[in-house]
């Protein structure tokens, strides 16, 4: 459909140049104009371009108008607005069909007369029956397009920076209408003058722009270092400067990768794991602190997590404060926690205690990572030599540490752990945990984002599916990744996976970790971007435009219009275009 509007809009401009210089059937009473033979020649000339430049004018408005109905098609997922798009489209179709008999069939006969010099009929000339139709049925159908995404827009609730901007889009639109307006203005008012031209010309140029700023956006974005709608700024990243493009599905905040992951509620299915969730220590690495390691018992405040699922004496909780006394506190509490557990085991635990002191050298990432697996030892009742093994088997260093981490991952699993690392480091958002579970069908089913149908997910499938997500995530990466609950998002939304801390992140970009895991086993035809495309189309299909939140789609469009512009070789090949194509449809900057 785009080539036929540039096809139109090209005609429609050259045509427009020669009726400029070109006299047509439409003769001024006022000039003395002898009509001979080569007067008459060139008047049938021009008027036959006039009849050319009005049915690519019209073919150019009504393209875009469908342009724009094919994207809220995709858009409106809920029936009363799926149905007020085809009820507009209907009237979009009817309407020019009508238009179309009228012009070429009913106002002027015979038709020859349209370039007869001079007409038997003035509506063979200056045709102001159609141009009362045209109007008619342009302008209302127009009103009714720009209405369809309205209600979505007042009940978003973006920034108002963010809303401005929209509201400079629906500003394009009515401009377009205020252009369609004007031209039929100064055709009746002024019929002999060239003021209608201007407006004519002006309001096919608007359109075609109000059309595709969808497919235009992302370039802007990064010409002028616009922020995206989910208010991340433009090329603000934590640890890649050449990431562009950071958003967070939850609240839309920038993402800073260093932040604390606490008090999160989603608990890992394996009983052995779930002391993730209930040990959320602060994430944040002190050099050269002093780290000091009790006995004592969390107090009441401390404590959280599921009952029956750890040991009371394993249950703390690290506090979700942006201080660094606080911080510390909290580790020092988990840690204690487990010491005390293990002079139950065996007093010759303590050792262990100091241990842990002088081996972390500060590094609290380091003691959270070696507390987490002396509790998965005491879950699976480890006598005192067995957690010394444990421990001594621990690497110091945080690198080798994190490559201890992968070695652990069973072999069966590599092809989809390096798919997984591979698309959140890609990804330019956090990913809800949801994505993963749709990364797992791409590997059984390619088309599965074009394929399924556009309807909400209950609480009890959004649920099962995190539950079995979060069991694979683990299998799968381990503690390298790490999810946290935001419980005032939506459903969807509400839990949240992201690399444990930034210091992992840092781990697989400059170590060149993940070349060595495709080298090892490389994973067949697999790009992250596509992937990501779809993940980003199967998230909007899920959503339950019904509920209060709004904000998900402008921010799921802006990711899928970036993902859908980074260049990648997979997008070059006919699966892959069909799926671009889809999801071209689908984009828009109306719900960006």
């Amino acid at each position: 459909m785009s080539n036929s509007q540039q096809v139109t809009d090209t005609i429609l401009m050259v045509g427009m140049s020669i009726i400029s210089q070109t006299s047509s059937n439409l003769i001024d009473p006022s000039e003395n104009v002898v009509l001979d033979a080569a007067e008459i020649a060139t008047r049938e000339y021009g008027s036959k371009w006039v009849l050319v430049v009005e049915q690519m004018q019209i073919l150019t408005i009504w393209l875009m108008k469908y342009c724009l109905l094919l994207m809220y098609n995709r858009l409106t997922m809920s029936l009363s607005q799926n149905l007020a798009v085809k009820f507009v489209g209907a009237y979009v179709t009817a309407g020019f069909v009508v238009m179309e008999i009228l012009y070429l069939g009913v106002w002027c006969r015979p038709f020859t007369q349209y370039w007869a010099v001079p007409p038997e009929n003035t509506q063979c000339s200056a045709a102001t029956n159609h141009l009362i139709t045209n109007a008619v049925i342009n302008i209302t159908s127009d009103v009714m397009i720009i209405l369809i995404p309205m209600p979505i827009f007042l009940k978003s609730q973006l920034p108002l920076k963010r809303k401005a901007v929209l509201i400079g889009v629906f500003a394009l639109g009515a401009f377009t209408i205020l252009s369609a307006i004007l031209n039929k203005f100064y055709s009746f008012n002024e019929p002999f003058g060239s003021n209608w031209t201007f407006w004519y010309i002006r309001e096919s140029s608007t359109a075609i722009i109000t059309a595709n700023l969808p497919y235009i956006w992302t370039l802007l974005r990064r010409i002028f270092k616009l922020g995206s709608f989910s208010g991340s700024t433009y090329g603000k990243s934590t640890n890649n400067p050449s990431k562009a493009y950071r958003t967070n599905f939850t609240n839309h905040r920038s993402v800073v990768r260093s932040q604390i992951r606490a008090d999160h509620a989603l608990h890992q299915v394996d009983s052995e794991e779930e002391i993730n969730n209930t040990y959320a220590l602060p994430l944040k690495i002190y050099a050269k602190r002093e780290i000091q390691i009790t006995s004592e018992d969390a107090g009441p405040e401390d404590r959280r997590g599921p009952i029956g699922c750890i040991p009371d004496e394993l249950m703390s909780n690290s506090k979700d404060s942006v201080r660094t006394e606080d911080m510390e506190t909290a580790s020092e509490r988990s840690a204690a926690g487990v010491v005390k557990k293990l002079l139950q085991l065996d007093p010759r635990c303590s050792g262990i205690k100091d241990t842990i002191v002088q081996r972390a050298q500060g590094v609290f990432l380091w003691v959270y990572l070696v507390v987490n697996s002396l509790k998965r030892g005491l879950l699976k009742d480890d006598n005192y030599s067995d957690l010394q093994n444990r421990l001594n088997e621990l690497p110091d260093d945080l690198q080798k540490y994190f490559e201890h981490m992968l070695e652990s991952i069973e072999a069966i699993y590599w092809d989809s752990t390096t798919r997984i690392f591979r698309t959140v480091i890609a990804a330019e958002q956090t990913l809800p945990l949801l994505a993963f579970e749709f990364l797992d069908r791409e590997m059984d089913d390619p088309d599965y984002a074009l394929t399924m149908k556009a309807a909400p997910l209950s609480k009890v499938e959004v649920e099962a599916i995190g539950k079995r997500s979060s069991t694979r995530l683990h299998a799968r990466c381990g503690d390298l990744l790490y999810a946290t609950v935001n419980p005032t998002e939506t459903r969807l939304f509400k839990s949240q996976v992201d690399f444990l801390h930034r210091t992992v992140r840092d781990f697989f970009l400059d170590t060149g970790v993940i070349d060595t895991m495709i080298r090892k086993r490389p994973t067949e035809e697999f790009d992250p971007h596509p992937s990501l495309c779809r993940i980003m189309l199967s998230l909007t299909k899920s959503l339950d435009l019904n509920k209060p939140s709004y904000n998900h789609p402008f921010v799921l469009s802006d990711g899928l219009m970036h993902y859908r512009a980074t260049p990648s070789r997979l997008l070059q090949d006919k699966k892959r275009r069909k799926i671009e194509g889809a999801l071209n449809m689908f984009s828009t900057f109306w719900m960006n």
